[in-house]
């Protein structure tokens, strides 16, 4: 729904509840979307956040979103970790 634009991304990541998964999902997507519109500042902030430690048990999205924090830390004029 955030996609499509029918959700913003406070939405989104107050949709994602109590619950680790839920909130990791949250952060993954948002950042994803925040980069999608060109928007790298706070898409890194939301794919750090779903990157951290506290995911770790997330499976192999949170390899995913380490990957991808990874990836957008070394663009030219990225913010550095």
């Amino acid at each position: 729904q955030m996609f499509r634009g029918e959700l913003s991304v406070n939405q989104v990541l107050k949709a994602g509840g109590a619950q680790p998964e839920g909130q990791f999902y949250a952060e993954l997507y948002a950042g994803l979307y925040l980069e999608a519109v060109g928007d790298t500042k706070r898409a890194l902030q939301h794919i750090r956040n779903a990157a951290g430690d506290r995911y770790s048990g997330s499976g192999y999205m949170h390899d995913v979103a380490r990957v991808h924090r990874d990836r957008l830390t070394r663009r030219p004029g990225s913010a550095r970790p």
